[in-house]
Order: C-alpha cells, then sequence, then structure tokens
C-alpha cells in the first residue's frame, strides 16, 4: 500500500545550480509482534542510471535514424536531398535565432508553417523520424499559442525537437558525403550507378556458399567470375 502512493517514486528535484537530480525511496516497516512499530525510509540516488539510460536511448535513436536517412538515400539518390538540407539547416538556426520571440502569435505562426513544410518534404523523402520531430515542434507552437505563453518548459521542448532535426538533417549530410567516396554520379544511368552494388553482390554470394574472382588487365577492362552451388547444403560441385 505504501509503494503504490509513495511520492518519492523516481522524483525528480531541481538543485539550487540547475541540475536535475533523481530519487527513490523505499519504505521498509518495523514490527514487533506483528504490529508496525517503525518506518524506515532508503533514499537511493537514480540520476546516474537514469542519464545512463537516456544516453543508452539517445545512440539508438541515433543509430536507427542512420539507418533511416541511408535508406533514403539509397532509393531516392543524393541529389534530392541537397535543397532539403540547405532549406533544413537555415529553417533550424532561424528558430534558434527567434526563440525569445516565439511568444509572439505572427512568429509562432510563421514557423508552425516552415515545420509544417518541412514535415511534408521529409516524409515524401522518407525520412519518417524527421518528420516526426517536425511535427512535434508544430505541436508545441500550437500548443503555446492556444495557452497564450511560451514558458521555460515549452522552451526546452523546441530545443529539444529541433536538435533532433538539426541531427536529423546532419545525419544525411554525412551520409551523402560518405556515399561520395563510392561513386561521383548525381544518378543512376545504365553504365554508372551508386558504387554499392558490387559489395551487395559480393554479401549474396558468400551468403550463397560462392565465391569470387577478379580478373584485371591493363586496357583490357575486368572480369568477375561467381562461382555459386546449384543448391545449398547439396554435394555436388559448385557449377561456375
Amino acid at each position: 500500500m505504501i509503494d503504490a502512493i509513495n511520492p518519492f517514486k523516481d522524483k525528480e528535484i531541481r538543485a539550487f545550480d540547475g541540475s536535475l537530480i533523481v530519487v527513490d525511496a523505499r519504505f521498509l516497516r518495523i514490527n514487533r509482534d506483528e504490529v508496525v512499530e517503525n518506518l524506515m525510509v532508503i533514499f537511493e540516488d537514480r540520476t546516474g542510471i537514469r542519464e545512463a539510460e537516456q544516453k543508452l536511448e539517445d545512440e539508438r535513436e541515433r543509430y536507427d535514424t542512420e539507418l533511416e536517412a541511408i535508406a533514403a538515400i539509397l532509393k531516392n539518390g543524393p541529389p534530392l536531398f541537397r535543397d532539403f538540407i540547405t532549406e533544413g539547416e537555415a529553417l533550424v538556426e532561424k528558430l534558434y535565432i527567434s526563440l525569445d520571440k516565439l511568444g509572439e502569435s505572427d512568429t509562432s505562426a510563421h514557423f508552425m508553417r516552415e515545420f509544417h513544410s518541412l514535415k511534408g518534404s521529409a516524409r515524401s523523402l522518407q525520412l519518417d523520424r524527421l518528420a516526426t520531430s517536425a511535427h512535434r515542434i508544430e505541436d508545441l507552437l500550437i500548443a503555446a499559442r492556444e495557452q497564450g505563453s511560451f514558458g521555460s518548459e515549452e522552451r526546452q521542448a523546441i530545443l529539444k525537437s529541433a536538435g533532433s532535426v538539426k541531427q536529423g538533417i546532419l545525419n544525411i549530410r554525412e551520409s551523402i558525403e560518405r556515399f561520395s567516396d563510392f561513386s561521383g554520379k548525381d544518378a543512376v544511368i545504365d553504365i554508372s550507378g551508386r558504387g554499392v552494388g558490387l559489395d551487395v553482390v559480393k554479401d549474396t554470394v558468400r551468403q550463397l556458399g560462392g565465391t569470387i574472382r577478379v580478373q584485371t588487365k591493363l586496357g583490357g577492362g575486368t572480369s568477375f567470375l561467381l562461382t555459386i552451388p546449384l543448391k545449398r547444403g547439396s554435394d555436388r560441385a559448385p557449377a561456375p
């Protein structure tokens, strides 16, 4: 019963210096002759645990966002993302500069429209996580406008979501830079691709239990010899 109404269960306390402290309390009954004689309260500082959990969650979110960016770039091609990156980075910087003015209806309405547009662009490029962060900013601005106030809590929430948008755009930029090492071509054509196809073929052949041989002759070109078993687990010799 006491644990059910425990007011100190993962209680967040703001220290004088502004730092956040997380405490937890356990209540222990001290009985004598089946009568509760005393109640002992044991406090535990869970700040480090909460920080570790948050760090792990942030790393997981970053990993998933990077994978989403890579998949979108492979499907759509880098050129489609260039304007999106430029406009998105500029929008986030404008938001940072205008934080103190977000309580003004005209300013909040402007950024609501801008992040609504960014959300639509992100979804069209299949960047769902980035679109969710942009939508969260849009919702926060709408809520602040309806309440007629923009305080420190709203400010922190806006900064957190804006940071997610900024990180998502940075992931796209870095992924495109990594892919530029494979190919300098802007678009896939009959004789030029992204430069990642051979790596996919290699992995597939190895999964099938096959091998690849590469022969190159100066001025004569390169040939690839793929040897794949007729059937996985078969005792028959592989056919070239």
